[in-house]
């Protein structure tokens, strides 16, 4: 029970945070006051084309934020690595490019605005790996970096957990999958979900027989908004996951949910991705495993499966 008090606690806490100013929201958050972040305004295209490679890019709106409100921006480093759907032909991290303050703009909210966009063939290219190589399921990792004034550099190893969440949604990190774009308007609207698997000790991992609203959040993301952890109180969440060519499976989240430290979060763990037909978008499963990372709750990992009927 104790436990049940601080998860509720936490995810009050970080309640109150979102409810702020989304503006220009306080900075005393954890060492923020001291730091800096990059939020996500818009994740543009998440996907590179595995029919259209030459043409494809990673694109993405960002927030700068500092204490300064902008003002200690020195620079944003672009760091790329790969990993090969089949494990053998990993590539480590590189520099894809090091964009300056100057090139930021101010944004609706005053605070540093820039669209990144890193096309297929340069992340290739960094990287020295050939077109041919590539198959469905492959990804390039992103990950960013922002250089403060005062000689600093922010990332995300070294930026509170909370800030992967909710309003921040400042990850630093964003993966790209080599995919096959989905059929423009498939797999959204209503759905009916079964659980057919999911259960732990904090109870259903979400209503049984909810009815979820997806929508798209790139061509082959979609996003449906739910209740987490329905029988302990239940706390709104957003469930992303991704259709690649053949396979559907779910992208890592971390609630920012917590009993003790860190936060919960689900990922696809050691459930295989399910197959789905590009085709027909009136049912599909989606297997995954939830707490992989447990907040301190002191929660095993268990398997999900979810069925989704359209309505």
């Amino acid at each position: 029970m104790k436990k049940l008090q601080y998860l509720i606690l936490a995810f009050l806490t970080i309640s109150l945070v979102g409810c702020q100013d989304e503006d220009k929201i306080a900075l005393q958050v954890e060492n923020v006051e001291t730091g800096a972040f990059l939020r996500t305004l818009e994740l543009q295209s998440g996907v590179y084309d595995l029919f259209n490679i030459g043409t494809s890019e990673f694109a993405v709106v960002l927030e700068e934020s500092d204490a300064s409100d902008g003002a200690e921006l020195e620079s944003m480093d672009v760091y790329v690595s790969y990993s090969d759907a089949d494990g053998d032909d990993d590539v480590s991290e590189v520099l894809v490019k090091n964009v300056p303050a100057s090139e930021f703009t101010e944004g609706e909210s005053g605070l540093p605005n820039y669209t990144l966009i890193v096309t297929a063939p340069e992340a290739l290219s960094a990287l020295g790996v050939t077109e041919d190589e590539l198959a469905p399921g492959d990804q390039f990792q992103f990950r960013l970096a922002v250089n403060t004034t005062n000689g600093q550099t922010f990332t995300n190893t070294n930026s509170g957990g909370n800030l992967s969440g909710l309003f921040f949604r400042s990850p630093f990190r964003y993966n790209v999958t080599v995919g096959c774009p989905l059929p423009e308007g498939t797999f959204t609207g209503d759905y009916k979900v079964t659980l057919v698997e999911g259960s732990a000790a904090f109870g259903r991992f979400m209503e049984d027989g909810a009815t979820v609203s997806l929508t798209a959040t790139s061509r082959t993301v979609r996003s449906a908004n739910f209740t987490y952890l329905p029988d302990i109180g239940g706390f709104g969440e957003s469930l992303d996951f991704e259709f690649v060519c053949t396979d559907v499976g779910v992208i890592r989240n971390n609630t920012g949910l917590a009993c003790t430290a860190g936060g919960i979060t689900w990922a696809q763990g050691s459930e295989s991705p399910a197959a789905f037909d590009i085709e027909d978008d009136s049912s599909f499963t989606l297997r995954f495993t939830d707490f992989v990372e447990d907040g301190g709750c002191g929660v095993s990992p268990y398997p999900v499966e979810l069925l989704f009927e359209k309505i």
